[in-house]
């Protein structure tokens, strides 16, 4: 930057002094293409006679140095260089070169503990003149030399070897260093986890869970907050645990342990209905049973139950028997190894059927009487408070009635419960008969069958008996000490028999009775003898 300047103030001021020259003769110079130069400047002369006249005069610029002659140890040496303008040729000698001691820095240590890496030495760490290049040659022992660093635990020397420089020799110094064997610094790896929740398995710690230095073998002891002893056998119950963590001394590194905290946490007592298991029931009468034999449960906790009818709000322990929609609440205590949890889960008490039976004993049928049968709630075994009602038919009809019949004959009565609040409705059909009634026939009060011969036939008609139902009458007769019976009423004095046959009516049996009666003889003048 300076020599431009200079250069720049020359040419301004050749070029002024040729402008006066100019102005002062009025001449044209000629000047030569060559530079005349001495030791400090170069120009190019005026070549017209007796002309004093220089142009572009100015400071020489030098080029590189070249080394013309390297220096040694003993001899000096010479470097030369050229004006880039006017090529004047610049030459000064070189010192011999100095001795080169390489010492280490004060405060600066060669050696490391083993890191997996191999020994690094710089420059900066040595004393050296110049600043010629600086390598480093290894060795071991009686081993041969090498460039490559060493990275395991031994004893070692290093060269270090600063290469000449145009004022320096070169220089060489050999240094003895040790890579000792490495802390073994145990870390937990990021994202491992050392507890967990209890699962009814011991907690599995690994080496792989660990940063570990070497491949010295690892080994653990496990200790439980609160207490002393240590123990190889890995804990499964929950607490709040220590793990050592040792590690055996190896090729590289010394042994070391590091204790970490951690903790087996209770698990969460999921509580689930077992397979196959209902909580509900048909009503019957007693209350639903529910216990913990049918709940998937954790742990030792006690266990007790809420229940709570679907539409209330309070809870209660008792267990409900009324049929209905219900929640039962599960609540399981907390023990060692499972905090307390708790379930709930709906089931139904449904209402029971309506199974309708006859009475031991009863008998719905009976003997036609002229009145209805009588059929009531008391002669069945009915479930729950429903309303009774009842259906008749008549065999071979199809309508049913709700009134009862009284006829005879064989019927069905239909009995219709009606769903009240733990049965459902129900309905069963009995068959029944009202039989027909026996004809028993008995003679009149005050009614005589026999008479005094007057030689007409006795006269005896239904009228003088007791008949039942609208059956034919008809009547036979047998004279006493006779087997036969005729149709044909007899005349004649003597004792008789009457057979009185009532024929089959709609409610009444065929009937039949023997009346005995007389016919006297008439005394004479009228009277009877």
């Amino acid at each position: 930057m300076k020599k431009s300047f200079i250069m720049t103030i020359s040419l301004v001021s050749v070029l002024a002094i040729c402008m006066a020259v100019f102005a002062a003769c009025g001449k044209k110079h000629n000047f030569s293409k060559t530079y005349t130069y001495d030791n400090e400047y170069h120009w190019r002369a005026c070549t017209d006679k007796d002309c004093k006249e220089v142009k572009d005069k100015a400071k020489h610029t030098y080029g590189k140095w070249e080394v013309t002659k390297k220096p040694t140890a003993t001899e000096k040496g010479a470097r030369t260089r050229y004006c880039t303008v006017c090529k004047k040729k610049h030459t000064e000698e070189i010192a011999a070169l100095q001795a080169n001691p390489v010492t280490l820095k004060e405060g600066v240590m060669l050696g490391k503990k083993y890191d997996g890496k191999a020994v690094t030495f710089t420059k900066e760490q040595f004393n050296f003149m110049g600043n010629g290049a600086v390598t480093f040659m290894y060795k071991a022992g009686e081993s041969e030399w090498t460039a490559v660093a060493p990275m395991a635990v031994g004893m070692y020397k290093v060269k270090v070897m600063v290469a000449e420089t145009e004022m320096y020799q070169a220089g060489v110094a050999e240094f003895d260093f040790e890579i000792k064997k490495g802390d073994n610094m145990i870390t937990l790896k990021d994202g491992a986890m050392l507890g967990k929740v209890y699962d009814g398995n011991a907690v599995e710690i690994t080496k792989e869970k660990f940063n570990v230095m070497g491949t010295g073998e690892a080994t653990f002891m496990f200790q439980k907050d609160g207490e002393e002893a240590w123990t190889a056998e890995a804990p499964m119950a929950a607490g709040m645990y220590k793990v050592k963590v040792m590690v055996a001394e190896c090729m590289n590194y010394n042994a070391g342990e590091a204790t970490f905290n951690f903790e087996i946490k209770k698990a969460d007592n999921t509580i689930t209905l077992k397979e196959d298991v209902t909580l509900g029931k048909t009503y019957d009468g007693t209350a639903v049973e529910i216990t913990k034999e049918k709940f998937n449960i954790m742990g030792t906790g006690e266990v007790t139950f809420m229940f709570q009818k679907n539409g209330e709000e309070t809870w209660t322990a008792d267990a409900p028997m009324a049929a209905g929609m219900y929640k039962v609440k599960v609540m399981v205590a907390a023990c060692m190894n499972y905090n307390a949890g708790e379930a709930m889960f709906d089931f139904e008490i449904s209402k029971a059927d309506n199974a309708i039976t006859l009475k031991d004993g009863e008998m719905l049928g009976k003997t036609y009487d002229g009145t209805a049968v009588e059929i009531t709630k008391e002669k069945f075994n009915v479930m729950g408070t429903g309303e009774v009602t009842f259906m008749f038919q008549k065999n071979g009809e199809e309508t049913w009635s709700a009134e009862a019949p009284m006829t005879a004959g064989m019927y069905k009565v239909k009995v219709m419960v009606a769903a009240c609040m733990n049965y459902n409705a129900g309905e069963a059909t009995f068959d029944f008969e009202i039989k027909k009634a026996d004809n028993a026939i008995t003679l009149k009060e005050d009614v005589t069958l026999g008479k005094v011969h007057d030689g007409n036939a006795v006269v005896i008609t239904k009228e003088q008996f007791n008949v039942m139902g609208m059956g034919e009458v008809t009547f036979m007769f047998q004279k006493d000490g006779e087997e036969t019976w005729s149709a044909e009423a007899p005349s004649e004095v003597g004792k008789y028999k009457v057979k009185v046959m009532v024929a089959e009516c709609m409610n009444y049996n065929a009937g039949e009775a023997t009346f005995n009666f007389e016919i006297t003889a008439a005394a004479e003048g009228g009277e009877t003898k």
